[in-house]
Order: structure tokens, then C-alpha cells, then sequence
């Protein structure tokens, strides 16, 4: 019984510590991208898998991609890289707006 607390223990702790690395990662993407919008190559759109809906993502000019913002955060961080210049391509804008519409 021992055993299987212990195991428990070790998943749980793994999850919260990968839980916590990405969403730094997330933050840094997203802080990178709006310090210094010179360097990021293109905001693109990923479709969730399981939902009509999609992640947002940059991809910096050294060919290092960041998820910047969950489905639900997508407009709400465009709205903040929109203050720095950087927006959608007009066909992500156009998935984007038809993914809301369902």
C-alpha cells in the first residue's frame, strides 16, 4: 500500500512540475514576442483536437515556437500583440472568426 502512495505521489509531483514548466514557457513566448515584435516570423493558429477551436502560437525568426494563448485567451492576447504591431494572417483571422461562429 506503501508502493502505491508513493508512485501516486511521484505522478502527482511530475504533473504539477510539467504543469507549471509550460506555462512558463507560455509566458516567455508571449513576453518575447511583445518586447521585441522584430523577431517573431509569423502568428499562426493550431486546431485543438477534440473541440472546433484553436490555440494560438508564435514562431520567433530563429525557428523557435512558443503557445502563446489557449482558445479561450486568443482574442484577448491578439489584442495585446495587436498594441505592438503584430497580428493574424487574414486566412488564421478567417478561421479564427468561423471557429466562434459554431
Amino acid at each position: 500500500m506503501l508502493d502505491v502512495v508513493g508512485v501516486g505521489s511521484v505522478v502527482i509531483a511530475c504533473l504539477v512540475l510539467s504543469s507549471f514548466a509550460g506555462k512558463r514557457k507560455k509566458q516567455s513566448g508571449l513576453a518575447l514576442a511583445e518586447g521585441d515584435p522584430g523577431k517573431v516570423s509569423r502568428l499562426y493558429l493550431r486546431k485543438a483536437s477534440d473541440v472546433e477551436a484553436y490555440w494560438l502560437h508564435v514562431q520567433m525568426t530563429n525557428g523557435r515556437k512558443y503557445c502563446i494563448a489557449a482558445p479561450w485567451d486568443v482574442e484577448a492576447t491578439l489584442s495585446r500583440l495587436g498594441r505592438v504591431g503584430l497580428a493574424l494572417s487574414t486566412h488564421d483571422r478567417a478561421l479564427l472568426e468561423a471557429s466562434a461562429k459554431h
